[in-house]
C-alpha cells in the first residue's frame, strides 16, 4: 500500500476543505462589513451620549432626593429606560464588534463538521448585525431626556401643575389644506 499518496490526498482534501471554510468566514465578514465599519465608527458617540445621559439621570436623581414630591411615575419609567439603556447599549455594541472580529466556521459548522449549517449561518449573522446595531440607542437616550423634559416643564414638576397622561411629542407642521369650489 502506498501510504505517501493517501498522505498527499489527506493533505489535499485538508487543504480544500479549509479553503472553503475560509471563503465561508470570508463571506460572512463581508456581508457584516458595513455595519462593522459604522458600528465602529458610531461607538465613541454613543459613548458621548451615554455619559451625558448619566449626567442627566445623576442630576434628575440629586433633584429628586432634594424634592418632597416624587418624580411622576411616568418620568420613573423613563428614568428607568435611561438607565437599562445607558448599561445595555455600549455592552451591546462592543459585544457585537468582538463577535465580528473573531468569527470562525466552527460557529456555523453541520453536525457532519465539515459543511455549512445554513440556519445557524443567519441566526449568527443577525444576532452579530443586532448587537452592531446598538449604536442607534444613543439617539434613543437623547429623545428620552427630551421628553423627560417636556414633561416637567409641563407638568411645573416639582411645584404643582398637572401634565397630560401621556408625553406630548414637539408638532409637526400640517399639510396645507385646500379645497376646491
Amino acid at each position: 500500500m502506498n501510504f505517501t499518496a493517501l498522505e498527499e490526498r489527506i493533505k489535499t482534501s485538508r487543504a480544500a476543505e479549509s479553503a472553503g471554510q475560509d471563503q465561508a468566514v470570508d463571506a460572512m465578514r463581508q456581508e457584516l462589513q458595513a455595519c462593522y465599519a459604522e458600528a465602529k465608527s458610531k461607538l465613541p458617540s454613543l459613548d458621548k451620549a451615554v455619559n451625558e445621559a448619566r449626567a442627566f439621570l445623576n442630576k434628575m436623581q440629586a433633584l429628586a432626593a432634594t424634592c418632597r414630591q416624587p418624580l411622576p411615575a411616568l418620568v420613573v419609567q423613563h428614568v428607568n429606560e435611561m438607565t437599562l439603556l445607558c448599561d445595555s447599549a455600549p455592552r451591546q455594541v462592543r459585544e457585537g464588534l468582538a463577535a465580528f472580529e473573531n468569527l470562525s466556521f466552527s460557529q456555523v459548522v453541520w453536525k457532519d463538521g465539515s459543511s455549512l449549517d445554513v440556519n445557524q449561518r443567519t441566526a449568527l449573522l443577525a444576532t452579530i448585525r443586532g448587537g452592531l446595531a446598538g449604536w442607534h440607542a444613543g439617539r434613543r437616550l437623547q429623545a428620552v431626556q427630551a421628553e423627560i423634559t417636556t414633561y416637567l416643564e409641563t407638568a411645573q414638576w416639582p411645584t404643582g401643575g398637572t401634565a397630560s397622561a401621556t408625553i406630548p411629542l414637539a408638532p409637526e407642521p400640517a399639510p396645507e389644506v385646500r379645497v376646491r369650489t
